[in-house]
């Protein structure tokens, strides 16, 4: 982990740099104090269990906040750029071509939806399917560390539900690299 944040100090974009590699570091500590837990589950050392699950807990939630912090720069930025796109679109009105007598522009279908804002979201979550993917594993995880915590008091059931949903998307990111949000 502390490699992965070496290798992320130098990306050109500040708020990623800063939260992909603080994301890095916090992780490391996560992983840390998550061994020790586990060395004293198998016997090897004893720990206060309590006291660095907590720590534990602490280190992965401001992993994952900053992993949100930065899915949603992405998106946001993202987002500005569909929209730009959808108006360049707009101003090329009189160019609708029809498809089976519906208007279309470059953004898709322009009478099925309204709402321009649910067009645009819809548009870049399709595109841009990494941070999406990655948005839904830390929304998802986001669930778990505050539940340890006890900001949250979710039933077991709900908790390993929203484990499986993480841990899906976590796999499906190593199965196919090319839905794997780098760096």
């Amino acid at each position: 982990m502390l490699h992965a944040a070496l290798r992320t100090i130098h990306h050109p974009d500040v708020f990623i740099r800063v939260t992909v590699t603080m994301s890095k570091i916090n992780q490391a500590f996560y992983l840390l104090f998550d061994h020790l837990l586990w060395a004293d589950k198998v016997g090897i050392i004893k720990t206060d269990k309590d006291k660095y699950s907590k720590i534990s807990a602490k280190f992965w939630l401001a992993t994952i906040i900053l992993n949100l912090s930065r899915d949603f720069y992405e998106l946001a930025t993202l987002l500005g750029k569909t929209a730009l796109d959808y108006e360049k679109g707009k101003k090329m009105e009189g160019n609708f071509r029809q498809t089976n007598g519906v208007p279309t522009s470059p953004m898709g279908n322009i009478t099925q939806y309204p709402n321009t804002a649910y067009i645009i979201v819809k548009k870049c979550l399709r595109e841009n399917v990494q941070v999406t993917l990655d948005l839904v594993k830390n929304l998802s995880d986001l669930f778990l560390p505050t539940s340890t915590l006890g900001y949250l008091n979710l039933s077991p059931g709900m908790q390993g539900l929203f484990g499986i949903l993480g841990s899906l998307v976590g796999v499906l990111t190593v199965w196919d690299s090319s839905y794997k949000l780098s760096p």
